[in-house]
């Protein structure tokens, strides 16, 4: 598997579903930049002043909003022209780079393909793909985070002088595009350098010198040192936290469920939300000071004040409202990149125009206006499953915390960015934590590899109690393979394959001795012994090992488990089999089997095994349709069985394929014809690639 096309291939699914979302949300349409409005006005307009007059702020713009957005921007309007393509084309440019960084972050924790399971989730969600059209500062805020992640732990790794400059120099950036970042720049240059002195000195040096030297300048041109104006945002929190208990409460109450199901416990709420009121409020307050003759600068100064008196005089409102605003940071989103809070709560144009509704009524053919139960059944649906993503994250958080030490910056800057805007800003948005939503995928695919983990380690121990059972041996004789069923007719199949494997063996070995490990009911033993000099059977089950011997078998019979106590010594067979073993095991018990067993055969002798359930083949229907009733089928290929045998020194020398056509096939058209149908198709060379069972020949190297 080549990385390069493996992320040439995300890196296209993520344009695709990008430019999916932004012609569903209707932004990837916009011909015009008079089309944007609000912050993307202020934006384009900085822009526009830096590129024509080289001033990033002049009086004809609404707001000041930080600069290296307006940088990017103007740089894009200066190489592509000044049209919504240039944004387009600067935004997919981070969208790409964050990809690289996630894959870059991810590699360094995950082996195997694994590791591209955070860059491909990445890819498929809206939430990210959402601000690739969106003009704001979001796209390369999260580019850059991710990037400052990434470098860190280079950093961390090799230590090299070049990698801590572009670090700072990153960090510096990113800190003029989220002003929030700042305060907790100290806390990652401790974390990062706190053993190297030298690069500690050298990063503070650097990042001082990109903030400290835009503050300078900020205030020669504007006589403040604010990065940002945070008087709205000091105002907001503060008529928030003295807001009326049953407001808060409310407001909280929304944060997890949304504005519809919150106005059935505190009725009238979902017509007037707390924290638009806020807003409004504090707009109509910012207004009256400007029509008293203030500037800018004096308003951002009042506003910080009042609002800070807000919040002394009220500190049990300001925690209970922080408390609710971090459920409202980690909620769902819509496909605009906004929060759900709002979702199915409005006039009915607003629900007509929802394309979710629409969607919904076309494909149920209703024009009916949608019931309340059923608006809440919708609205809880899609909030428990994002709850579960949100508790997946919560558990690779608390795993990260254990691995160690690189982890620790990445869990730094999600913890950082949920309380600081929980408890500074109003209205807490989603949008605030898009530039950490790629290090949440990080976490959550960590719980995912941990869950799988437990399911393996569960599974190896299950496969060695269940197969010690009675009924379980009762099974393998009575169903499995009862006469005429389809695995019958496999073994059928399986017979003169083994035989002539064991002839082919007798010309090239004066003596063979044999050993069938996992013997179970001893079908295959008993089918063998007469045709070697010497076998031995090894099983772990007591209860299976007595029908062998029942059946008859003749050959020594050892009940034990050789991945915990080596039963059969330092014996080497020029034989050994093992049937319906390695798939039933799992991966992990099967490696440790195949750590024992390949020092047990002889240079010139054959390991003999089955893959009784090929992922190629039929299977894999089963398999699909058994994960979506949450359980779990155990499939393999000659390709993973090829990677699964080769770092034990060995290799495969052949291979059968038996069982083409499915089971149901014999159950309808009769055992008999399948059959022979089956042996006709064994003959033609790529049917074994799709076959349902598998038979090995392996040799040591």
């Amino acid at each position: 598997m080549r990385p390069g096309r493996v992320l040439f291939s995300i890196i296209v699914v993520g344009m695709l579903v990008a430019w999916g979302v932004g012609a569903l949300n209707g932004r990837a349409s916009v011909s015009d930049l008079s089309q944007y409005h609000g912050d993307a006005r202020s934006y384009i307009g900085s822009a526009h002043s830096l590129l024509h007059d080289g001033l990033l702020y002049s009086d004809n713009i609404p707001y000041r909003k930080p600069p290296a957005y307006s940088v990017f921007l103007a740089g894009a309007f200066g190489i592509f022209g000044e049209r919504p393509l240039a944004i387009w084309i600067l935004h997919f440019c981070f969208f790409i780079g964050t990809l690289l960084c996630v894959y870059g972050i991810s590699a360094k924790f995950f082996d195997g393909p694994y590791r591209y399971a955070p860059p491909l989730a990445l890819s498929f969600f809206w939430g990210n793909a959402a601000y690739v059209f969106k003009v704001g500062s979001e796209a390369p805020a999260i580019f850059l985070l991710t990037c400052l992640v990434y470098l860190g732990l280079l950093a961390e790794e090799k230590g090299h002088r070049s990698v801590t400059v572009i670090w700072s120099a990153v960090l510096g950036v990113l800190i003029l595009t989220k002003p929030i970042i700042l305060y907790a720049a100290p806390v990652l240059l401790y974390i990062l350098f706190r053993k190297r002195m030298q690069d500690l000195l050298m990063a503070c040096i650097i990042v001082a010198f990109i903030v400290g030297g835009w503050v300078v300048h900020h205030f020669i041109e504007r006589q403040t040192y604010q990065i940002e104006d945070v008087g709205p945002i000091v105002y907001s929190r503060g008529l928030i936290s003295e807001a009326p208990t049953r407001d808060i409460a409310a407001y909280g109450l929304a944060g997890i469920t949304g504005n519809y199901v919150a106005d059935f416990v505190f009725p009238g709420y979902a017509a007037d939300p707390l924290a638009p009121r806020v807003f409004k409020s504090m707009k109509r307050f910012a207004g009256e000071q400007s029509r008293n003759g203030y500037n800018d600068h004096e308003v951002d100064s009042i506003l910080t004040q009042e609002g800070k008196g807000r919040i002394l005089r009220n500190p049990f409102g300001f925690v209970a409202v922080a408390a609710g605003s971090v459920f409202e940071l980690n909620g769902p989103m819509t496909l605009h990149g906004l929060p759900m809070t709002h979702f199915l709560v409005g006039s009915d144009e607003w629900i007509e125009r929802s394309y979710f509704v629409k969607t919904l009524r076309n494909v149920t053919g209703s024009q009916r206006e949608l019931s309340g139960i059923f608006k809440i059944g919708v609205i809880v649906t899609i909030r428990l499953l994002w709850l579960v993503f949100i508790m997946l994250v919560v558990y690779g958080g608390a795993l990260a915390w254990r691995r160690g030490a690189s982890w620790r910056p990445l869990l730094f800057l999600v913890a950082y960015f949920t309380l600081m805007h929980a408890i500074v800003v109003v209205p807490a948005e989603v949008r605030f934590l898009v530039p950490v939503r790629p290090l949440y995928i990080l976490l959550a695919a960590l719980a995912c590899k941990e869950i799988y983990a437990i399911r393996v380690r569960r599974g190896m121990k299950d496969y060695r109690i269940s197969h010690m059972s009675k009924q379980k041996s009762k099974q393998y004789e009575d169903t499995i393979y009862q006469h005429g069923s389809y695995d019958d007719m496999v073994w059928r199949a399986e017979q003169p394959v083994l035989l002539a494997e064991v002839e082919a063996l007798r010309k090239t070995t004066s003596k063979i001795v044999y050993l069938d490990f996992g013997c179970g009911t001893g079908r295959i033993l008993k089918l063998l012994e007469s045709k070697v000099d010497d076998a031995l059977g090894v099983d772990i089950s007591e209860s299976m090992v007595a029908l062998a011997r029942e059946k008859g078998v003749h050959a020594p019979i050892i009940v034990g488990d050789i991945t915990h106590e080596d039963v059969i010594g330092p014996k080497t067979f020029q034989l050994i089999t093992v049937f319906r073993v390695f798939l039933n095991a799992g991966p992990t018990l099967s490696r440790q089997m195949l750590t024992v067993l390949t020092p047990k055969l002889d240079p010139s002798g054959v390991l003999i095994f089955n893959i009784h359930g090929n992922f190629w083949s039929y299977r894999v229907f089963t398999k699909i349709w058994l994960m979506l009733r949450g359980h779990r089928l155990n499939t393999s290929s000659y390709w993973q069985t090829k990677k699964m045998v080769e770092p034990h020194g060995l290799t495969i020398v052949r291979f059968y394929g038996l069982g083409f056509i499915p089971k149901i096939f014999y159950r309808i058209f009769g055992s008999r014809a399948m059959f022979a149908l089956d042996m006709l198709l064994a003959k033609i060379p790529l049917v074994k690639y799709f076959s349902y069972n598998l038979i090995f020949v392996c040799k040591t190297r």
